[in-house]
């Protein structure tokens, strides 16, 4: 066994009586019993020896089958392996054999929400607030799976109970309210958090990210810009701020400032296709048609079921009149989200493009029947109508799209289309 008591054989007669406390019979071993593997497993885990805390804490159960910490502590170094069913079963093993192990429900609940199993997770946060009513860590992570369940209410009024039982890291309880209120739509509420949060710790650049993000919400660019500035300025070698700063550039149509900053991104963290799709769309607004398809491929390569990757590359390909290459990746968008009207509508456009005039009308329906809004469907559709010389379908599309869109920049040239119809004796 290692030298869990660091002591040594010999020694002067003046430690005589410590020895014959701490040994046992068999001279000058040490008694190994299942508290000391378990104590040894503690000291291992502080130091992060998670391989040494399974095996010490391994023993303790052999010693020990009922030995409710030992799971409990083997439990915690499967976690830290990210082991997360082996951590689930020891922890539940550890409260079957003591129920109120407040500790252990805190554990079992985050590892459940490291799977994701949330419901599983809250009713563990709960238990543990039933058996001490002011755990903050509780309240706090019952609040973060509310969060990602979308149960803002919930979320809140959980996040307060943390902020109120452990001031000292408010600024956490303040980062998920602000995120609460910002998926209510509460952007004022959620920047006032940030805010206040920030003040609690004006060093850490991920703060300046999210409230950067709601600012985005607000349509502040220029404020998001100040606070991905600052968050790069904190954290340099984090590709966050460059990738989230190039986004808002992106926006305001600064090209050149977008590439140089997706660029930097990409020099960082080259494995995240949002960048190259990123850089991507600025390229094609440039009109460096080789450069775009060149960063969707890659994109693409990092993540086969990126429809906006496929949409934005389906678009140059449009534009460089490869229409068969357009369709082929507008379908690609089609088979991996058969629900998105819009996808419809572009291949529709491509079809008619191709003069393919029935294949256009199908896209539209399924769009209409997808979005029935869909007033440029309407429209297009009845355009389409026209060219077959099929007037009375026209007409009832091109009054559709009148009514949905009644103030559109073409609704009078639409509305002359109507009118030169109903002349002509349709109806």
């Amino acid at each position: 066994m290692r030298d869990i008591l660091n002591i040594r054989c010999g020694g002067t007669a003046a430690v005589v009586g410590l020895w014959i406390a701490l040994l046992g019979v068999n001279g000058c071993q040490p008694v190994q019993n299942a508290q000391t593997y378990d104590a040894s497993a503690r000291a291992d885990l502080e130091q992060g020896k998670d391989d040494l805390a399974i095996a010490d804490e391994t023993k303790a159960i052999e010693l020990n089958p009922n030995f409710a910490s030992a799971y409990s502590g083997r439990g915690v170094a499967y976690q830290h392996q990210n082991k997360l069913d082996l951590a689930i079963a020891d922890y539940t093993k550890a409260i079957e054999l003591n129920p109120n192990l407040a500790d252990t429900y805190l554990v079992r609940a985050n590892a459940y929400q490291g799977q994701n199993n949330l419901d599983l997770a809250i009713a563990d946060y709960t238990r543990v607030i039933e058996l001490i009513s002011n755990s903050a860590d509780a309240y706090s992570g019952r609040a973060s799976a509310h969060l990602s369940q979308k149960k803002f209410d919930l979320a809140i009024a959980d996040f307060n109970k943390a902020i109120q039982f452990n001031p000292k890291s408010a600024a956490a309880g303040l980062l998920g309210r602000g995120q609460a209120y910002q998926g209510q739509g509460k952007l004022d509420l959620a920047i006032f958090d940030f805010t206040r949060a920030i003040e609690l710790k004006p060093n850490d650049a991920s703060l300046y990210l999210v409230r950067g993000g709601a600012y985005i919400d607000q349509h502040y660019p220029e404020l998001a810009i100040a606070d991905f500035t600052k968050a790069i300025e904190l954290n340099p070698s984090d590709a966050s701020g460059f990738g989230s700063r190039a986004s808002v550039y992106l926006g305001q149509g600064k090209y050149d400032s977008t590439i140089a900053d997706a660029t930097i991104a990409i020099e960082l963290n080259p494995n995240d296709a949002v960048l190259y799709r990123v850089r991507a769309s600025a390229y094609y607004s440039q009109q460096k048609f080789d450069l775009a398809i060149a960063d969707c491929n890659k994109a693409i390569e990092l993540n086969p079921n990126d429809t906006q990757a496929y949409t934005r590359r389906a678009l140059v390909y449009s534009r460089q009149n490869k229409l068969e290459l357009a369709i082929a990746d507008t379908t690609k968008v089609i088979e991996l989200s058969p629900n998105d009207a819009s996808a419809y509508d572009e291949r529709a456009v491509m079809y008619h493009m191709q003069k393919t005039l029935d294949l256009a009308i199908a896209d539209y329906t399924k769009a209409i029947e997808l979005n029935p809004k869909d007033a440029e469907a309407y429209v297009s559709r009845g355009s389409i109508y026209i060219e077959q010389k099929r007037p009375e379908l026209a007409i009832v599309d091109l009054q559709k799209y009148l009514q949905l869109a009644p103030n559109a920049s073409d609704s009078e040239t639409v509305r002359g289309a109507v009118a030169a119809l109903n002349n002509m004796g349709y109806r």
